[in-house]
């Protein structure tokens, strides 16, 4: 899939990652070989899937503090309802400096959520996914800058017209992939607010 050779080639070629501790959320087939390769401590978590190492709630990871130095989540937080409870799991596990590479389907400017929306027919109408909660936009990365996170991110088009057609990077709403290295613990405010004081507030049903 394009997202997968996406962030693959982001990996191997615009970032320097350390798979000392390697923790991959719901895995893709094809990336999980590649990590596994790579990592000296592999583990792979799903809360349905079964092919995976341990079943676990992004939300409350069953990990010591400071234990990962790389998470690695696709396509997952557009299915959790409370983004920001697994925002501030991820700041936890991930020592200081760690990475967490994230992909999520991103549609415009501002992300938009719709709580009331309960039926699968309401879902499709309104965020194009049944089984979707709403529908991200660039503001993900404030959402991870107030969770402890540094953000930068690579778009699909940063590697040229010619790569790009080539390896067959780019898909209509996964065209980037975001960067966010971990500065300080999710819960020090008074850290966060020394480096980040525009940080803007969680936007929640705008058009």
């Amino acid at each position: 899939m394009e997202r997968h050779r996406l962030a693959y080639v982001v990996a191997t070629s615009r970032i320097k990652l350390d798979y000392s501790q390697v923790l991959h959320v719901a895995p893709e087939r094809q990336l999980e070989k590649v990590l596994r390769s790579q990592a000296d401590d592999y583990l792979s978590i799903d809360l349905y899937a079964s092919n995976v190492m341990a079943k676990m709630d992004v939300t409350s990871l069953d990990l010591e503090d400071d234990s990962q130095t790389l998470v690695w989540i696709s396509h997952v937080l557009e299915h959790v309802e409370r983004d920001d409870l697994a925002i501030s799991e991820i700041n936890r596990v991930l020592r200081e400096s760690g990475i967490a590479l994230v992909q999520v389907p991103v549609w415009r400017e501002k992300t938009y959520e719709d709580f009331f929306l309960q039926t699968k027919d309401e879902r499709l109408r309104s965020i194009y996914q049944p089984d979707h909660v709403g529908l991200y936009g660039m503001d993900i990365i404030e959402r991870f800058e107030r969770g402890g996170f540094e953000a930068s991110v690579v778009r699909a088009q940063d590697f040229g017209p010619d790569k790009l057609i080539e390896q067959r990077l780019s898909f209509a709403s996964t065209n980037e992939v975001f960067i966010f290295t971990k500065r300080w613990p999710a819960g020090n405010l008074n850290l966060q607010q020394m480096f980040s004081s525009t940080a803007s507030s969680r936007v929640v049903g705008e058009g």
